[in-house]
């Protein structure tokens, strides 16, 4: 930036200033618009180049499990970024890559959603050995339907169906959209989400994979807003376990912001290209471990009740994260 003369008056608080910063409230005290180029190096120099502030935050978040938020609580926090701005940070840093990547949306090319429900419809015009093999599909099971929606129209003495000529070509099946069988209330459900997949499938140019894709990325916009919305209640969890320690429940807060963070970076890494298997064993084993571990460093105690206490963590907040999750999708499938 261009050299300028130091003004009398501090232009934010208007105190008297005699050097480059004012004494009263910290701000610089020559003001003036950058250009993108100084911009660009003001903001590397300030957190890479002379304080290393974003490498030195990362480090300790990844590599020493609740360092960062105890260096918070006891006051060393100049040398650190802002936990709010590290989670906005690293959550910006994930999502950006994971849309550039398309890897939030990627659904194979020969997966099939709506088989289940376009069979039920057939299934008034089954026979009993036909109705069973249509409980057995697996797309059938996967709808979760109460046992006895399937149960057979016809009576047990009735006359087996024409199956056609002896080649073994079916008769014409007479579609029931009347989902037999199911009470009014969920024929009227299955209904509607036959007639929303459908709409969602004729958007995506017939495709279903597409249709499943255009339904998760909707869902992924609103993860951010949803995860930031649920970290006070992680608090909440935390507090209610270690309600004996004392600590305020910014406190709790400070570790759900920290947490959130690193499951942010996890996840920006376990973008980069594995197999399968190691993904799974990294995403189930790796935060277990970090959550203890952490949990230890800052609110400490004994190992047993530690293990049991992160047991119970994790599953109240994984309930929570499911059902909400779930509603995320429910909510982009239907809207």
């Amino acid at each position: 930036m261009s050299t300028h003369a130091l003004p009398n008056d501090c232009p934010n608080c208007s105190a008297a200033v005699s050097g480059p910063f004012c004494a009263a409230c910290g701000q610089e005290t020559v003001i003036e618009t950058p250009t993108v180029i100084e911009f660009l190096h003001e903001t590397l120099h300030h957190y890479v180049a002379a304080e290393g502030k974003i490498w030195r935050t990362l480090m300790l978040l990844l590599c020493v499990p609740g360092e960062l938020t105890h260096a918070y609580l006891i006051g060393r926090r100049k040398r650190y970024i802002r936990p709010i701005q590290l989670y906005l940070t690293l959550s910006f840093v994930f999502f950006l890559i994971a849309g550039l990547t398309g890897s939030l949306s990627e659904v194979p090319e020969n997966i099939e959603i709506a088989k289940g429900p376009e069979a039920l419809g057939k299934a008034a015009a089954l026979d009993p050995e036909d109705l069973a093999e249509l409980r057995a599909d697996p797309a059938v099971k996967a709808l979760g339907l109460p046992e006895g929606l399937l149960a057979s129209p016809r009576p047990a003495n009735a006359a087996p169906l024409d199956k056609g000529p002896a080649t073994g070509s079916q008769a014409p099946i007479v579609v029931n959209h009347g989902w037999v069988g199911a009470p009014p209330e969920l024929a009227a459900f299955l209904e509607k989400i036959s007639t929303v997949w459908q709409k969602r499938v004729d958007e995506a140019g017939g495709s279903e994979s597409r249709a499943v894709g255009a339904v998760i990325e909707h869902a992924m916009h609103r993860i951010p807003m949803a995860l930031f919305i649920l970290m006070p209640l992680l608090a909440v969890i935390l507090k209610f376990f270690y309600i004996g320690r004392g600590m305020p429940y910014g406190g709790h807060l400070l570790f759900a912001i920290h947490l959130h963070a690193f499951m942010f970076a996890l996840l920006t890494i376990l973008l980069i290209p594995m197999p399968g298997e190691l993904r799974l064993l990294v995403l189930t084993v790796i935060p277990t471990l970090y959550l203890a571990l952490a949990m230890r460093r800052v609110y400490g105690g004994h190992w047993l009740p530690l293990i049991l206490r992160t047991a119970a963590v994790e599953s109240f907040y994984g309930v929570a994260v499911m059902t909400a999750l779930l509603a995320l999708f429910i909510v982009s499938f239907f809207y």
